[in-house]
């Protein structure tokens, strides 16, 4: 029982940061501990999906368009790491800043398990990469509220002015 009631402290800092960054964007699959100490194919395939699905980041060049509700992954080992490959190569291209970094990103290692901090290092890239035009502003929420977004509107559109003989006449 003390070990599912796994505190922060115990969490190595490159998991937390991933649970900060992607696990507060999707609900599945969850991010948890265990899985992201080594992050097995399917559930990485499981998070490009669900960060397709809601974002469309890397539909087109990882699923050929929409991925569906469940796709099927590759199978064979080669096929996972053209997948892995492809999918670094992205991440990459959408933060430049990043892509030295993302190269030591190794899709070979990623199959196998080797060098969970690498590959949550991708996680978290990917998270950035995908929500980068909804990058929080300091201090401000991140989406902001309807009734916000209506006000502003309201005030660039005014309605027009009642003339002054109806409104003496909704007075009287």
């Amino acid at each position: 029982m003390a070990e599912a009631a796994e505190t922060a402290e115990e969490t190595e800092p490159w998991i937390q940061q991933t649970q900060a960054t992607l696990g507060t964007r999707i609900a599945r699959p969850r991010m948890l501990p265990e899985r992201l100490r080594k992050p097995p194919f399917r559930f990485l395939y499981d998070i490009a999906a669900e960060v397709a699905r809601q974002t469309n980041f890397g539909a087109l060049e990882l699923f050929g368009g929409d991925p569906g509700p469940k796709p099927e992954p590759p199978q064979k080992r080669d096929d996972k790491v053209d997948f892995l490959q492809r999918w670094i190569a992205l991440v990459a291209g959408a933060l430049p800043a990043q892509a030295v970094v993302l190269e030591e990103v190794s899709a070979v290692d990623v199959v196998c398990g080797a060098n969970p901090d690498k590959t949550n290092f991708l996680l978290q890239c990917l998270a950035q990469a995908a929500w980068q035009e909804e990058a929080p502003v300091a201090g401000a929420p991140e989406v902001p509220a309807p009734v916000e977004s209506g006000e502003a509107s309201e005030k660039a559109n005014p309605p027009p002015p009642v003339p002054q003989a109806e409104a003496r006449n909704a007075t009287s």
